[in-house]
């Protein structure tokens, strides 16, 4: 039974009260209000069956009542011309699916709201435009052996875990109700990875991000990532307000650390240096986008530029990450204290350095040997 009649909005949508309400400006959608969910849906009499039709069209607000009321109105023209609806299937896309996850995980302030993304760009970018409902068991498991030789066993199972959550999603949302083609896809997490760059590693990789092909900001972006230790993505997203130059600190707020907690990064002097380079080009951004981008800074596309500058600099099986870890084993190598590692890098506690970071490179342990035999 009918409980009101609105012209349905994004603002009635939040306030309605529980029960059925019919759209003023499209009759045939619905909005469904109960104690745990608001959903949109399609009533109409269905000539060819001789009995109302009804079909959830999504939940509000992943689905937008704009995009509510086109799939209602598509739905009522076929079924008013005496056709079957199973010959339509509103399915997003990737894309649309991956930008709807991450919003929900940005209003649940997760504590890594960007992976989704970050993920989809690095491992399944040429997926992006397909319906959800093309991509294929087959197609997976094909990426995810081939993401194995190429990226390594964590990279391949990161990729299956992202896919799996995605379909997930889509499933609890009401936007795909077909199978988690992701689900039959077997992966094996391996160990954390060790890789680290060599110093002479790091000499070419610098050289080769000064190539001119790259941007301006290119070089100051890698070069920070290997002089602070802070993941990508608290690089990409950082702010001017929260930088002090004069003072050499810049604080990562709470939201943004992956710990949930603020952390204090030390900059020395060649990384104060290189945020003055950044200085005047954004009034917010440190590293804007110089590309349309819903963020405002650099995100997407950085994978694909640091892969171009490993080719340049004949280094393999390399990751931004392992930038990071780098920084972290270098301190460690240089016996600094490991609570003072472990405050770096913003880790609460001390043994999650030592597990994760404190990986001896082959020329520490040579120099070792040469030193003492």
């Amino acid at each position: 039974r009918l409980a009101m009649k609105p012209k349905l909005t994004e603002a009635k949508c939040r306030d309605l009260p529980i029960g059925e309400h019919q759209d003023e400006t499209e009759p045939s959608l619905r909005f469904y209000v109960t104690e745990t969910a608001r959903t949109f849906g399609l009533y109409k009499w269905s000539p060819l069956t001789q009995k109302p039709v009804r079909r959830s069209l999504g939940k509000w607000p992943t689905v937008t009542v704009d995009e509510a009321r086109k799939r209602a109105k598509t739905m009522a023209s076929t079924l008013g011309r005496g056709e079957s609806l199973t010959k339509i299937e509103v399915v997003p896309t990737l894309r649309a699916l991956v930008d709807a996850y991450e919003s929900k995980l940005r209003g649940e302030k997760a504590k890594r709201p960007k992976a989704p993304s970050t993920h989809a760009d690095r491992y399944f970018k040429h997926w992006l435009g397909r319906p959800v409902s093309e991509i294929t068991k087959a197609e997976v498991a094909e990426l995810h052996t081939k993401l194995v030789k190429d990226a390594g066993p964590h990279a391949a199972a990161r990729a299956v875990k992202t896919l799996r959550s995605l379909f997930s999603y889509a499933d609890d949302m009401d936007l795909y109700s077909g199978p988690n083609v992701a689900k039959a896809v077997k992966y094996k997490d391996d160990t954390p990875r060790k890789r680290t760059l060599s110093a002479d590693e790091q000499a070419r990789l610098m050289k080769a991000l000064r190539d001119p092909s790259f941007g301006e900001w290119v070089f100051p972006y890698f070069r920070l990532l290997m002089l602070t230790g802070v993941r990508r993505g608290n690089l990409s997203a950082a702010k001017w307000s929260d930088i002090n130059l004069e003072a050499g600190m810049w604080l990562v707020p709470a939201d943004d650390a992956k710990m949930g907690e603020m952390m204090e990064v030390v900059l020395v002097p060649e990384a104060v240096e290189l945020f003055q380079k950044q200085a005047g080009k954004h009034a917010t951004w440190v590293f804007p986008s110089n590309r349309r981008s819903a963020s405002g800074h650099v995100s997407t596309g950085v994978w694909d530029i640091f892969q171009d500058a490993l080719k340049l600099a004949a280094i393999e099986g390399v990751t931004p990450h392992d930038l990071r870890r780098t920084f972290g084993s270098d301190l460690i190598a240089s016996k600094v204290p490991l609570p003072i590692v472990a405050k770096a890098m913003g880790h609460r506690d001390p043994a999650t350095t030592a597990r994760h970071y404190s990986v001896v490179s082959t020329q520490t342990v040579r120099d070792a040997l040469m030193g003492n035999l």
